[in-house]
């Protein structure tokens, strides 16, 4: 395995450590707030299938939610991160197994973002108490169209460096900073 390969195996496991850490708590505080009579606002998590790749890119999204004092009542998704809930799935009159089998369904999801840039997908659960939760993720879509930067080097009058690479984003492969060195002559 290359250097970054295992930098981003190390960064994944203390991501899901934390990750782990904080949920862990986060259901002692909701356990202790539901004893003491106040409304715990519900959990919402959602996981991309890839968060990252060139357009047009299909994500499809997965996840989980409940609401430790009461029920959801609502799922919102806004997929691109605009501030637009794009739908919103009422729960309303909906009970037990078919409660459970329609929240499970709105999470999942498949969205195909079309244009480069940095999403951030988002769904907001609303629990009967008219308490929200938000959760995100971000998703990167670079267009694979390269670029070319030509700017003067420090080394000399007519030296000058060229960097390349795609329009948002490094592929995955690429390990070090490249540069391409030239010399004008003549000029």
């Amino acid at each position: 395995m290359n250097k970054i390969k295992v930098l981003a195996l190390v960064v994944m496991l203390l991501l899901s450590h934390i990750i782990y850490e904080t949920h862990s708590s986060q259901k002692l505080i909701d356990s202790v707030a539901a004893t003491q009579g106040v409304n715990v606002p519900p959990v919402v998590e959602i996981l991309p299938d890839v968060s990252s790749g060139k357009a047009p890119l299909t994500v499809r999204f997965d996840g989980d939610a409940w609401d430790q004092d009461g029920e959801i009542v609502s799922l919102e998704w806004d997929c691109e991160g605009d501030g637009f809930f794009e739908s919103k799935k009422s729960l309303q009159g909906l009970q037990g197994p078919e409660r459970v089998q329609a929240v499970k369904q709105e999470l999942q999801r498949k969205y195909t973002y079309t244009k480069p840039g940095i999403y951030h997908a988002l769904v907001r659960a609303t629990d009967d108490k008219e308490e929200s939760s938000v959760s995100s993720v971000t998703i990167q879509v670079f267009s694979g169209r390269p670029w070319l930067d030509i700017v003067p080097s420090s080394k000399g009058e007519f030296e000058y460096m060229a960097l390349a690479g795609y329009e948002a984003f490094f592929k995955d492969d690429i390990a070090e900073d490249y540069s391409i060195r030239f010399q004008l002559k003549g000029a």
